[in-house]
């Protein structure tokens, strides 16, 4: 009932307050609902009711959440919509309130926002690449190199979706970061190095000079009976 609301272990009936356009004005706490309702019910008798209109959230935007439609639905008496997460695509019934603080994000999404990078993408100017990375868990993933900082931010958002959704984690990028057009070697400033992830542990050995890098990994590949890329 409007007007009506648990407060700890007690029940608040309310009623009147110059937002309504009512002067008069009533608080007062019971030990059960009915008694509230009762004395809620008793002011309305004697003062009349009072008109709630409802303001229109429709369309509202926050950060992560956009709302799309009204909740009859109250939660301490505080005012229910039904909000998309603009990043997963995730429905819900949440408090506009906290919506419009911003407050309604998962803790994991919270953190990456905080992030000084918070999105992982950035523009590798020896690859003339947008690279995309995201930190799951405590641990750093690349999500590839791409064309275009859309596309980068695509993978990002794929990324983050999945792993809000059922947890999943990117699987390892072999080769990310490659700026010389060799699998699994990569330059950094004036040096190269190669890397290669097996059995969950990654090997990174690094050369002064390409012919080099490209004679280790080659042997490296070979010592560990896998194929040499062409």
């Amino acid at each position: 009932m409007k007007g009506v609301h648990k407060h700890g272990k007690k029940w608040t009936a309310t009623y009147g307050g110059a937002k309504r356009g009512v002067r008069t004005q009533f608080h007062e706490d019971f030990n059960t609902k009915e008694e509230a309702v009762k004395q809620r019910q008793s002011w309305e008798k004697n003062f009349g009711k009072i008109n709630y209109k409802r303001k229109n959230y429709d369309g509202f935007e926050s950060k992560y959440w956009k709302v799309i439609g009204d909740s009859p639905n109250t939660y301490r008496s505080q005012r229910m919509v039904v909000a998309r997460n603009k990043i997963t695509g995730e429905v819900k019934e949440l408090n506009i309130f906290d919506i419009k603080k911003g407050k309604m994000m998962s803790k994991q999404l919270t953190r990456e926002a905080q992030h000084k990078n918070a999105k992982g993408i950035y523009f590798a100017k020896n690859a003339k690449k947008w690279r995309s990375q995201i930190r799951l868990k405590g641990k750093k993933y690349g999500l590839g190199s791409f064309n275009t900082k859309d596309k980068a931010e695509e993978a990002y958002r794929t990324a983050l979706q999945n792993f809000l959704s059922n947890g999943s984690l990117p699987k390892p990028k072999q080769g990310v970061g490659n700026s010389v057009g060799h699998k699994y070697i990569s330059k950094s400033r004036n040096s190269f190095f190669f890397h290669k992830t097996l059995n969950g542990k990654k090997h990174t050995k690094y050369f002064r000079t390409l012919p080099d890098t490209l004679a280790y990994r080659n042997q490296w590949l070979t010592d560990h009976n896998l194929p040499i890329p062409d």
